[in-house]
């Protein structure tokens, strides 16, 4: 596996489900390109509560494969949505945990520089020291939305928000020769 994958993307399902385990009435989203990808997120997401020891495990109010996770004595709900969708990503909704991933990758609104992500999602993360939301993806070039957004935020202009990077050989496993 990518190092990315390796370490950030379970990483980040790690800290959403931990969050909905342990604070009651939050309302979370996962999101990808695809649908095969959402339903890797969604597989994450089961395998952490399948393993979890029997005083921890939730109740499910209900589980619809790929779509949604509703955990019943604690009020949240984990939606899971495609970037591809017709409807704008996360729109009308509000929603305390967040991961997306592969965003360099998501979709640029016809005729501007806006990318869904900002146009759609920023706007759906409440204003709060509570929020948390994760974006992470492969860098796809230059010259494009998320490395323009990438620094940006590595620069210190996107308020709210912090840079991290991993390079390609943090995983030493993956990319060395034996």
């Amino acid at each position: 596996h990518k190092a990315r994958q390796l370490g950030y993307t379970a990483f980040s399902r790690l800290l959403q489900v931990h969050r909905m385990l342990f604070v009651p009435n939050i309302r979370g989203m996962a999101a990808s390109v695809d649908d095969d990808k959402v339903q890797e997120l969604y597989d994450r997401d089961k395998l952490i509560y399948d393993n979890l020891p029997f005083f921890l495990r939730p109740t499910f109010g209900y589980d619809v494969k790929g779509e949604h996770i509703y955990l019943e004595n604690l009020k949240c709900r984990m939606l899971y949505q495609e970037a591809s969708q017709k409807s704008g990503l996360g729109q009308g909704r509000q929603f305390e945990i967040s991961h997306l991933t592969e965003c360099a990758s998501y979709d640029t609104l016809p005729g501007t520089s806006a990318n869904i992500i900002e146009f759609y999602f920023f706007p759906t993360i409440p204003q709060s020291i509570q929020a948390l939301s994760l974006l992470e993806s492969t860098a796809d070039g230059r010259d494009n939305w998320w490395h323009h957004m990438t620094e940006r935020c590595r620069q210190g202009g996107l308020r709210r928000w912090k840079y991290h990077f991993c390079p390609w050989y943090a995983e030493p496993r993956k990319y060395r020769a034996r």
